[in-house]
């Protein structure tokens, strides 16, 4: 579907007042790539963008009003298609009630919950409703006694 929707939207050059309602080439390239799991750095990077412009602080990808119309369209791919909030919540209601039957050898085959795909729902969940506050760049974090003692800290 991604490639389909980025076949129909023809990148243009860019304008002189930025006022594109379509991607330029650049802007497809670095979606790919985001889409493709790279970060947003790496991404424009690798699609043609200059170092500087892509390490800036909020740089400007997704502000682009031709990013913005090409998001735009695929949302409404995906509502067409049924994958609504609504449709999500029920799936995650889903994995909150899952069950897997227990086949017996001695005693009948009885429904019983299914723990693992219970907890990696409300993971997934968690993830959705509580995003991590905490910079991603975080290597390792301090205990009090490491922050107060210094090198007599124990390891």
């Amino acid at each position: 579907m991604v490639n389909k929707v980025m076949n129909e939207l023809t990148p243009v050059k860019k304008s002189l007042l930025g006022r594109n309602k379509k991607p330029t080439m650049k802007q497809v390239r670095a979606l790919q790539y985001i889409s493709q799991g790279m970060s947003k750095r790496q991404a424009m990077i690798k699609a043609g963008y200059a170092e500087s412009s892509a390490s800036a602080p909020g740089n400007m990808l997704m502000k682009r009003a031709g990013v913005k119309q090409l998001l735009d369209s695929f949302k409404l791919d995906l509502i067409r298609a049924g994958l609504t909030g609504e449709h999500w919540a029920n799936k995650i209601l889903e994995w909150s009630d899952a069950t897997k039957i227990d086949h017996s050898q001695t005693g009948p085959d009885l429904n019983v919950p299914d723990y693992d795909t219970q907890i990696k729902g409300f993971d997934r969940w968690h993830k959705v409703m509580a995003p991590e506050s905490e910079p991603s760049g975080i290597k390792r974090k301090l205990t009090i006694e490491e922050f107060i003692g210094g090198d007599n800290a124990p390891k």
